[in-house]
């Protein structure tokens, strides 16, 4: 597991938009999205470029909801 610059810049990124959010709901969607992503990284599942992709997609609920299911 390799630690990107650009994958800790999107980790920091996406940490920044969850802290600023003020609707909680949408603020608790993107921290799981951040831990599903943080998560599928280090299992391997993703590899860093895909991880960086994930973190500035900013997922739906539904698709945290489907991965959460499967994790």
């Amino acid at each position: 597991m390799q630690l990107t610059d650009a994958l800790v810049q999107a980790f920091e990124e996406a940490l920044d938009r969850e802290a600023n959010e003020r609707d909680p709901a949408e603020r608790a969607t993107l921290l799981a999205w951040t831990r599903v992503t943080l998560w599928q990284w280090r299992s391997g599942l993703l590899t860093a470029d895909e991880a960086v992709d994930n973190l500035r997609s900013r997922g739906s609920r539904d698709e945290i909801d489907s991965i959460q299911n499967v994790a």
